[in-house]
């Protein structure tokens, strides 16, 4: 679905940008929540519009940490991941505002694309991804 985004650096702020991206609800069992709940989502950037970035992002991946009680086992678990010179994503916590609805606090990680493998690898030739379910 399209939506309308206002991307603040807090609640009182104007809005540093405004744009109009595509919004995708994420989850699957056990996470999985509708809209009406705290859900996860999908957000790509430029799919209206063609190479547009926020912040050098094509996409926010906003995870709603429902399984998570500390909210803190990404955010830890990739950080160890880092300091092993094993790539991961790195995380931030984002406040996360739908319609001036409170929705919570989201671990906002960083996607698995080619902007992060850039950083982590110096050729990508042989990197696979299996879909959810597959073994590779």
């Amino acid at each position: 679905m399209a939506a309308d985004f206002d991307f603040r650096l807090d609640e009182f702020s104007d809005p540093i940008s405004s744009m109009q991206v595509g919004l995708h609800l994420k989850g699957r069992i056990g996470s999985f929540r509708p809209i009406t709940g705290k859900s996860g989502f999908k957000i790509d950037i430029n799919e209206y519009a063609p190479n547009q970035r926020f912040l050098g992002l094509k996409e926010l991946t906003l995870n709603n940490m429902v399984q998570d009680r500390s909210s803190v086992s990404q955010l830890a678990a990739y950080e160890i991941f880092r300091a092993m010179d094993v790539c991961a994503p790195r995380v931030g916590y984002v406040w996360v505002r739908v319609n001036d609805e409170a929705y919570g606090l989201y671990a906002n990680m960083e996607n698995y694309d080619d902007l992060l493998f850039g950083r982590c690898f110096p050729d990508t030739t042989h990197v696979y991804e299996g879909r959810y379910g597959e073994d590779l």
